[in-house]
């Protein structure tokens, strides 16, 4: 597994998970299953993410795991570069692997894991989690983080910066005073298709961002509150 790992895995957590099963499976056609955590989360056979439920006083989100060869190596320099590790010392999951959770300088909450199975970066196609987006007040101080964290390849540009990792461009970092945080952006068939099923189903869309020549996305949220995006070409 390579030390600069991709995003392979992405955690729900949400105080009502029938609401979440009901709601994502109607949107992506995902699946879900139980396991000691919560649920396991498959889209066509393969397996995405998870949820769980969100501890209380904490607002509903989602958390991506961020794949790793050594996360007590990567959690020790998230450490020495300002995070802090919230269960104190990395934690083995039986028959899921080992896990770091995360708060980088601004709070915004990762995985570092090392998969007992080797989940390699989900390929681009409806229902997939495809891109990543940090958004945070300091691009320039999260490029340092994150870089030091897991040796990510940053560069910094006008309005932001690009990662990546393992020779895969994985994520964007944009300023945000506002809404610092991670924003995993799921690919869809149709843009406007799947906006109108979100708001149907109880959820809410902001007007897609549409740009000429390139793809459009939307800023969702989910009928708990927990924001995403969606993502197509059309």
């Amino acid at each position: 597994m390579p030390e600069t790992g991709p995003f392979v895995w992405h955690e729900l957590r949400v105080p009502d998970l029938a609401e979440a099963v009901r709601f994502y499976g109607a949107v992506f056609g995902w699946e879900f299953t139980d396991n000691a955590m919560g649920r396991s989360i498959t889209h066509r056979g393969v397996a995405i993410g998870g949820a769980s439920a969100v501890k209380v006083g904490l607002d509903a989100h989602w958390t991506p795991y961020i794949a790793c060869a050594d996360v007590d190596a990567a959690a020790a320099r998230a450490a020495a570069a300002g995070g802090v590790v919230t269960t104190g010392q990395p934690a083995d999951v039986p028959g899921i692997g080992r896990i770091a959770p995360i708060l980088d300088p601004e709070k915004s909450i990762f995985v570092a894991f090392a998969p007992q199975v080797d989940r390699a970066a989900p390929h681009s196609a409806p229902g997939r989690f495809e891109w990543e987006r940090l958004r945070t007040a300091d691009v320039a101080g999260a490029a340092e983080f994150y870089a030091a964290t897991f040796g990510w390849e940053v560069t910094l540009g006008e309005g932001g910066a690009v990662v990546d990792a393992d020779g895969l461009r994985v994520a964007e970092l944009v300023p945000d005073v506002a809404a610092p945080g991670w924003l995993p952006f799921v690919r869809v068939e149709r843009l406007a298709v799947a906006c109108r099923h979100i708001v149907a189903l109880g959820g809410a869309a902001e007007e897609p961002v549409l740009r000429p020549g390139t793809a459009g996305y939307a800023l969702v949220r989910d009928p708990q509150g927990v924001e995403f995006a969606v993502h197509a070409d059309r």
